[in-house]
């Protein structure tokens, strides 16, 4: 999988960048890579980003990644929107393998890495391709219909207070009518 071109977060790690005993990285995101990340994410703003983890070499050429992230993320209310802040706060654990063992891999050791809980990502240009791999944990973290506290949707019917008096209301209130003008 190849980057996108405007990758809100431009983090990767050469290869040759990761010593035997691993490699420990604290991110915190600069104002305008937080303003990327809220405008790709299409929220209101990003207000931070922290991320930390720790990247080591396992067998055959591969990597492992694992540690935490923590966003502070401001949403418009699918209610009121009004602004909404919330927080993500999630793990990181993902193994990159050489491209070229992901196509050739027996399906027992690809398989045994996914039941262990860590996403499987290629190299790629002897990278390893962290801002992505960000990116994509917290676009898919967010809660995708935030609610103000005490929002509230009320469903209002056209003519929902002649249907209400009938004391028929709510989503089959029409065939309801329909129905009765047939007899």
């Amino acid at each position: 999988m190849t980057s996108p071109p405007n990758l809100p977060l431009d983090w990767s790690h050469a290869v040759g960048e990761i010593p035997r005993e691993g490699l420990r990285v604290v991110r915190t995101a600069t104002g305008q890579e937080a303003a990327r990340l809220g405008a790709t994410l299409d929220v209101l703003s990003c207000e931070s980003l922290e991320v930390s983890y720790h990247i080591r070499p396992i067998t055959h050429g591969r990597y492992r990644a694992e540690g935490r992230l923590t966003a502070v993320l401001e949403q418009s209310c699918v209610v009121t929107l009004a602004p909404v802040r919330s927080v993500v706060e999630e793990p990181i654990r993902v193994e990159f393998w050489p491209a070229d063992q992901l196509a050739h891999s027996s399906n027992v050791d690809l398989e045994h890495s996914v039941l262990e809980g860590e996403e499987v990502e290629p190299i790629e240009n002897h990278r390893l391709e962290i801002g992505r791999i960000v990116y994509e944990i917290v676009s898919a973290a967010i809660d995708p219909y935030p609610r103000a506290e005490g929002a509230e949707f009320v469903w209002a019917e056209e003519g929902g207070s002649e249907a209400a008096q009938r004391g028929h209301s709510g989503p089959f209130a029409a065939l309801a009518k329909w129905k009765g003008s047939d007899q």
